[in-house]
C-alpha cells in the first residue's frame, strides 16, 4: 500500500491519500482522508474519510464521498477555503494518478 499526502501552503498534511494501485496499472484506486488533527509537530494524528474513487488511463473516474457507515456521500464544505481545497485535492489526484500509472493522459485530457 502506497501513502501519500497532500499538504497546505503552511505545510501542514491536508489530505492523506492511499492505494493499493501498482505502477503501470491501467487505473488509479484510492481513499483520500482529510486530516483533522496534528501534533505539534506537523505529524497527522487524526482522519475523516472524504473521498473514495479511481481514474483510470482515459480520464474516466468513479467518485464517492464521505462515505462511512453514516453519511453515504455527504461531504460537509464551510467556506470558500474548502472548496479549493477540493479543487486543490482532484487536481492533485488526477496528476498523481497519471504518475502512478506510469503514463500521459490522452490528448485534450490534460489538467491546464
Amino acid at each position: 500500500m502506497s501513502e501519500t499526502f497532500m499538504f497546505d501552503e503552511l505545510g501542514y498534511p491536508k489530505f492523506r491519500i492511499t492505494s493499493e494501485s501498482k505502477p503501470g496499472d491501467l487505473y488509479f484506486t484510492f481513499n483520500a482522508d482529510s486530516v483533522v488533527a496534528w501534533e505539534d509537530d506537523k505529524k497527522p494524528v487524526e482522519f475523516e474519510k472524504y473521498l473514495i474513487g479511481t481514474i483510470k488511463w482515459d480520464s474516466c473516474s468513479h467518485l464517492y464521498f464521505g462515505i462511512d457507515s453514516d453519511n453515504d456521500g455527504y461531504v460537509h464544505m464551510c467556506g470558500v477555503g474548502d472548496f479549493q481545497d477540493h479543487i486543490a485535492l482532484l487536481k492533485f489526484l488526477y496528476e498523481l494518478a497519471f504518475e502512478r500509472m506510469g503514463q500521459k493522459p490522452q490528448d485534450g485530457e490534460e489538467w491546464s
